[in-house]
C-alpha cells in the first residue's frame, strides 16, 4: 500500500485534497442529489493531472476507479458514502446477514486502502 486518506465531508467543506507521497485526488462536490453526490474529480502524479472527470459517487455502493502501475501494483482509488447514523441503526435493526456482513466487511476493507 502507497498510502491512503479518509476525509469526513462536511456541509461547506465538499472540496477537499487526499494525498500520498506520489499522488494526489482532489475532490469537488458540485451538488447532492436523491441518488449520492456529482463530483468533479482530479487525480495528479506529483504536479501532473492525470485524470479529470466528473462522476456520480452513489450513497449505497462505492465508487472504484484503477489508476495507473505503481511499481509492481496497481493504484486503486476508493470513494465511499458513510452515513454513521444509517449504519448503525441498519445494523441493529436487521438480523445478521451472511452476504450482507460480508458486504460491509469488504467495503470496510476497500475504504480503510484509501490512498
Amino acid at each position: 500500500m502507497i498510502g491512503q486518506s479518509n476525509k469526513t465531508l462536511k456541509t461547506g467543506e465538499e472540496d477537499w485534497l487526499a494525498n500520498s507521497k506520489y499522488f494526489g485526488l482532489h475532490v469537488d462536490a458540485r451538488g447532492e442529489n436523491d441518488a449520492g453526490y456529482t463530483l468533479n474529480l482530479k487525480l495528479y502524479k506529483e504536479n501532473d493531472v492525470l485524470l479529470e472527470t466528473d462522476a456520480n459517487l452513489s450513497k449505497s455502493s462505492p465508487l472504484v476507479i484503477k489508476g495507473p502501475q505503481v511499481g509492481s501494483g496497481q493504484l486503486l482509488l476508493v470513494l465511499v458514502v458513510k452515513d454513521d447514523e444509517q449504519a448503525h441503526r441498519r445494523r441493529h435493526a436487521d438480523p445478521a446477514n451472511p452476504i450482507t456482513a460480508g458486504w460491509h466487511r469488504l467495503r470496510r476493507i476497500i475504504h480503510d486502502v484509501l490512498p
